[in-house]
């Protein structure tokens, strides 16, 4: 069932609780025992022992509109519609003045996922002339709801701003090495860097913001689209402040299994020392498929033509593909992919990836959890780096901690701490990094 169709099926029992009195228009004996206690179960939180104590019975008692009406409010809230539907139908069956009962028929069919049944159901409620005008109002509400849903869900917009402070030990990303050899030039002995090649650790502020909007065209069409950026600036240490952009737009298609077909296309701007550094325009693919209990396995692959104002060496193409299972907790993924240049006398850039990463959530209490993530990837380059006369070859590994602290119902703490190793076949292209903030998060 779709977030949706949850949405729609818990604002019908909200309304519900007026249809308390229904139990005496369906005819129940004062002196059942077993409707009596069931009951006292349903409406004392317990519907999932009502529901084991009336299951039993069906084979004997099914057609007695109270004890059908019972059994289906039930397995209603004890998460059985189907069973709930086939109970509740032998109610109106025999009493189809029965408003009651077919609310509850309605509320069955929106949590099964047939929310077109549950609103002709919904419908005929209101035709009922006996309904009270206090529940008619709210009854019309909720109608009005199941048919936003049923048009696609109107728009929804959601979004973000963080802003924070930190300790960067490499804000440059480069070895700690003062010197090298490079073959090219190894008779002339190891060649000094200079302070902007070698790591300088700086404090940092941080801050950033998203926002995205969803448009429902029918049941199953959407489309989205989101602006994203990000702005880092050292305190002290000159030209490696560091902002970045991201533009998606696209489109999705629900299918009648719950498998959700989207494709996107996104542009993106790194700007490094105030210059633009890199630029990409691409598009993504990607199929999601629901294996129940809030899983899903996620299927993409997406390609972006790259180019480098500052360096033209370096203009080429990215592919790539991945896979990921997601739970309401964790996320594992990989990606495969390639990298190429356009200019055949550049092939050192060019790489083919891999990498694999595995993120989660674990709560600590009602207001405080602690995040998680660690990422490997390998890049081997395709061609000889002309100046140090072999082919480089990375891996990165990446390890982070933090905390998701709610200080309102909208305002959220985030420290943090990231680690990050670079082995390299080339010297030069090692390095440490440790990086330590906190930041304040407000969402909307």
């Amino acid at each position: 069932m779709t977030p949706r169709c949850r949405i729609a099926a818990t604002a019908l029992a909200a309304a519900l609780s007026w249809a308390t009195p229904a139990v005496a228009q369906a005819g129940v004996s004062s002196g059942d025992d077993t409707l009596a206690r069931a009951e006292a179960l349903s409406r004392g939180g317990r519907a999932d022992l009502a529901y084991a104590l009336l299951q039993p019975l069906v084979a004997t008692r099914a057609g007695d509109p109270a004890f059908d009406f019972i059994l289906g409010v039930a397995a209603v809230d004890s998460g059985h519609p189907a069973e709930a539907i086939v109970a509740l139908q032998r109610v109106a069956a025999i009493q189809p003045g029965n408003a009651a009962a077919r609310a509850e028929l309605a509320r069955a069919y929106a949590l099964a996922g047939d929310i077109d049944t549950a609103r002709r159901e919904f419908d005929t409620v209101l035709g009922d002339p006996t309904l009270p005008d206090p529940v008619r109002q709210r009854f019309v509400g909720i109608l009005a709801g199941l048919d936003r849903t049923i048009g696609g869900g109107g728009t929804d917009v959601s979004g973000f701003v963080e802003g924070g402070i930190g300790y960067d030990s490499n804000v440059n990303s480069a070895t700690n090495l003062s010197a090298i050899i490079i073959p090219l030039f190894a008779g002339l002995g190891p060649a000094s860097l200079s302070a902007r090649a070698v790591s300088q650790s700086d404090g940092f502020t941080r801050g950033e913001a998203g926002v995205s909007v969803l448009h429902g065209l029918s049941r199953q069409d959407r489309i989205f689209a989101s602006a994203y950026g990000s702005a880092k600036a050292n305190f002290s240490v000159d030209g490696f402040d560091q902002a970045f952009g991201a533009l998606t737009a696209g489109y999705s298609h629900t299918l009648a299994t719950g498998t959700i077909l989207s494709a996107s296309l996104q542009g993106q701007r790194f700007w490094f020392a105030g210059s633009t550094y890199r630029t990409s325009l691409g598009g993504t693919v990607q199929a999601t498929l629901p294996v129940g209990g809030g899983k899903a396995l996620i299927a993409s692959a997406h390609y972006a033509d790259l180019s480098y104002p500052t360096d033209r060496l370096r203009y080429g193409d990215r592919y790539g593909a991945g896979l990921s299972y997601a739970t309401r907790r964790v996320v594992a993924n990989l990606q495969l992919g390639a990298e190429g240049v356009r200019d055949g006398s550049a092939k050192q850039f060019a790489h083919l990836y891999a990498s694999a990463g595995l993120s989660g959530e674990l709560p600590l209490s009602a207001r405080a959890s602690i995040v998680t993530n660690t990422g490997i990837e390998r890049r081997a380059y395709r061609a000889t780096d002309p100046l140090f006369l072999r082919e480089r070859a990375d891996w990165q590994i990446d390890v982070g901690a933090g905390m998701r602290v709610r200080l309102g119902e909208r305002l959220l703490l985030r420290p943090s701490l990231t680690y990050t190793r670079t082995t390299s076949t080339v010297a030069l292209y090692a390095f440490r990094r440790l990086t330590a903030a906190i930041a304040v998060r407000t969402e909307f």
